[in-house]
């Protein structure tokens, strides 16, 4: 699944979504700029370099994330694959997007299990650390929530969902279980 931004968000909670690659350039004039940590752009841990980019190396985005008042765009090395990880979008110009264009997503959406409940998991699990499923809370059906970051892993589309009445943290449901409201 790849989604692009059509809402707006004013909050301050950090905001993920997916898109279709798109590629561009590091523009830096001159410098370099750093490529940092999922575990950083979420939140959870101090602020850790994955590579440092220098002026003009060419990138293909593949996620965004909305934090620190920054969007970061996750970035893989568009002519080898290396990865670089989650660069400030004000250092990248594109090929043929302008990065105005966009705005956050928020939705919210019920739970739906018919009958049962379901994991909300942790944002290390959603992000590759297979060996770390570990549970946030177990949600109920009919629950409603409020989702705000779209992330895709292990063949599914996950959801970051807060409660919709309390604010609540949920983690990380599969989408399979939500239905969306209009």
């Amino acid at each position: 699944m790849t989604t692009t931004a059509t809402t707006t968000h004013s909050g301050s909670d950090p905001i993920g979504i997916s898109i279709v690659p798109i590629t561009g350039q590091v523009n830096i004039y001159g410098g370099s700029v750093d490529g940092v940590t999922i575990d950083y752009v979420s939140g959870n841990d101090s602020y850790e370099v994955e590579c440092h980019l220098e002026d003009e190396w060419h990138i293909t985005a593949k996620n965004v994330y909305y934090s620190y008042g920054i969007i970061w765009l996750e970035c893989w090395d568009t002519d080898d694959g290396d990865y670089y990880g989650w660069i400030d979008s004000n250092y990248i110009n594109f090929d043929n997007i302008s990065l105005g264009d966009w705005t956050i997503l928020s939705f919210d959406g019920e739970v739906n299990t018919h009958g049962g409940s379901v994991d909300g998991v942790t944002i290390s699990y959603v992000y590759g650390d297979e060996e770390n499923y570990t549970v946030e809370r177990h949600v109920e059906d009919g629950w409603n929530v409020v989702i705000e970051n779209v992330y895709y892993s292990y063949g599914i589309v996950w959801l970051e969902c807060w409660d919709a009445d309390d604010g609540d943290y949920y983690g990380w449901i599969d989408s399979y279980y939500i239905d969306l409201k209009s």
